[in-house]
């Protein structure tokens, strides 16, 4: 019966390299190593610190981040107005206007669209108190010398 059988070399070469594999000692054994580690001599890097880097950019200031570069031309000064026209106009909303609209909208109803962002003043307050407000916190959170550099 044993001339019957076909066997496969490529199946017995396999099997012994599995036994001298599993003959051999611990520490040539292929072992799964974690894919970060934090060795300077594999990556040579140190990577930084998350707190320091949280810290780091709590410290720095964000004109360059929320402002930009100034605008020096005409042209520069003219895409700058457009923009703040485009996203940075003022539409007056009542509180109850206001109220109204989120309780359509949590019933599924048609609203008119807001391409700006709603101001809701309360009640006693005007546009001119706002402004005043806005302003000065924008001067005092962004160390502006002005409003203009917005």
């Amino acid at each position: 019966m044993e001339e019957s059988v076909v066997t496969n070399d490529l199946d017995e070469a396999q099997s012994r390299q599995v036994a001298l594999e599993l003959q051999a000692p611990v520490s040539r054994r292929p072992v799964a190593q974690p894919l970060l580690t934090p060795s300077v001599r594999d990556y040579g890097f140190q990577p930084r610190d998350p707190a320091e880097t949280a810290r780091h950019t709590a410290s720095q200031l964000l004109n360059t981040y929320v402002i930009g570069p100034a605008a020096r031309t005409l042209e520069e000064l003219a895409q700058r107005a457009a923009l703040r026209e485009r996203f940075l106009t003022l539409q007056v909303t009542s509180l109850s206007e206001y109220r109204e609209r989120l309780r359509v909208q949590s019933q599924r109803g048609s609203v008119p669209p807001m391409r700006t962002y709603p101001v809701v003043f309360q009640p006693g307050e005007d546009s001119t108190e706002y402004d005043s407000r806005f302003e000065l916190w924008v001067e005092k959170s962004r160390r502006l010398s002005f409003m203009e550099a917005l």
